[in-house]
């Protein structure tokens, strides 16, 4: 059996494909009726092609209603029982033409027509104590009048020209900035305003804004001594306090016009008011379970960590980049991820590598679990509490939530101690890709 379109005359296999294409903004009007045709036997060699209007092999007069026995007299057959014409044709309205923001929130826009309803749950979390709610509003504001401080250090012309090449290595942003200097600023006083090197930068911006990097990076010393590995006895892991990228990830995405969700809700069908997922992230499972037990006048904070040591863009393998992700916002917008370390490298020689290789390959296994605690230890430290941030010029209460754990094949074996691709657990194992999703039902 077989399903055919009454506006444009596609076909489909299946009454819900065919109920997805309904729902697709280039099939108009809105309400038509959808009708059952007969089968279309592989023996009749019936071409039957949506993106070509239909043509049904109009050469050898294929009959595909068998009640009508009649072509339409340009060549595309009838498909419908009910002799409805094909409305659509070749004259059908094309797509139109979308930004990136509408693409990402395209889903939404798609099932509009649905029943929306807000998701109604008493909450279970418990009573949150705002005096010990962690400020980290304070330190965004701290951040906005150490970048103005330094904003007045320097020209118009020592900005505009450092912004072109500030991504650059040290070395070659000194020599621009030295060439600049001495070509375009010819004025003593304008020279004071106009440092030629990354270290000078440096010195001015500690001696008059402060050591503002102090306030966000975190430092964690891993002994390795049980390891006895050559000319190593610990190693420092420096990275970003998860709060700070996380809140500022998410100023990212809505100053870019993105929409953050801390409210569930639920879509039901406008015709059978079945319950509908997967128009955003609104509609799921994880943003009930937050915020279910989220305490009263708090928001849940969706927190997603990744570790691909392939994705480095490094040379060297043995980077391991640890990136934070923004859960709250619908699509897969590169601002909601934010980088906040990688986990040292052990510099050991070859022959050690070679000779001992379980003891390297536990060292490292090590070193991989004490970064990515300390990680997690900074957001369990307020889960309790939560966190107050201003995000888009509103502060609010935040409660982390870890909701998903992404790491690669060789990561996954290295730190949960996978042997094989497959898992019993609660892992979302996608056939395309070696990537599995840790669902961690944990509130941090």
């Amino acid at each position: 059996m077989a399903f055919a379109c009454a506006r444009c005359g596609a076909v489909f296999a299946t009454r819900w494909a065919l109920g997805g294409h309904l729902s697709f903004p280039t099939c108009a009007p809105a309400h038509a009726d959808v009708d059952a045709v007969a089968d279309v036997n592989a023996d009749d060699n019936t071409d039957v092609n949506a993106d070509d209007n239909t043509d049904v092999n109009a050469d050898d007069n294929t009959d595909v209603n068998a009640d009508d026995k009649a072509d339409n007299a340009d060549g595309h057959a009838d498909v419908n029982a009910d002799d409805v014409p094909n409305a659509g044709g070749n004259n059908a309205a094309p797509a139109p033409i979308m930004s990136t923001l509408q693409l990402l929130q395209r889903p939404i826009f798609e099932y509009q027509k649905h029943r929306v309803i807000p998701w109604n749950i008493r909450r279970q979390g418990p009573i949150c104590d705002t005096s010990k709610t962690f400020k980290l509003h304070q330190t965004q504001e701290a951040y906005v009048e150490y970048c103005n401080v330094i904003r007045q250090e320097y020209s118009e012309e020592f900005w505009r020209c450092f912004s072109a090449v500030y991504l650059e290595k040290n070395i070659v942003i000194d020599k621009v900035l030295q060439a600049c200097r001495s070509t375009f600023i010819r004025d003593k006083k304008m020279k004071l305003l106009f440092d030629t090197s990354v270290r000078a930068i440096r010195a001015r911006m500690l001696s008059t804004a402060g050591d503002f990097p102090s306030l966000i990076m975190h430092s964690v010393t891993i002994d390795l001594r049980e390891f006895e590995l050559p000319g190593i006895t610990d190693v420092k892991f420096r990275f970003i306090n998860p709060l700070w990228a996380w809140a500022a990830s998410a100023n990212d995405m809505m100053d870019a016009g993105h929409t953050i969700n801390f409210e569930p809700k639920s879509m039901y069908h406008e015709s059978t008011n079945e319950l509908l997922y997967g128009a955003g992230v609104a509609f799921g499972k994880k943003i009930q379970w937050a915020f279910s037990r989220t305490p009263a006048g708090g928001k849940p904070g969706l927190f997603g960590i990744s570790i691909d040591g392939a994705d480095s863009g490094i040379s060297n393998r043995s980077m391991y980049p640890i990136c934070v992700h923004v859960l709250n916002f619908d699509g897969a917008d590169t601002l909601a991820c934010a980088l906040l370390g990688y986990i040292p490298a052990l510099d050991v020689p070859k022959v050690f590598k070679k000779r001992k290789v379980k003891l390297f390959l536990s060292a490292r296994a090590h070193v991989f679990q004490k970064c990515v605690g300390a990680i997690l230890d900074e957001i369990e430290n307020v889960s309790e509490h939560g966190f107050a941030a201003d995000l888009g010029g509103v502060r609010i209460r935040l409660h982390p939530f870890l909701v998903a754990f992404q790491v690669d094949s060789k990561e996954r074996k290295t730190y949960f101690g996978l042997k094989s691709d497959r898992f019993g657990g609660p892992v979302e194992h996608h056939m395309c890709t070696s990537h599995v999703n840790m669902i961690c039902e944990r509130h941090m």
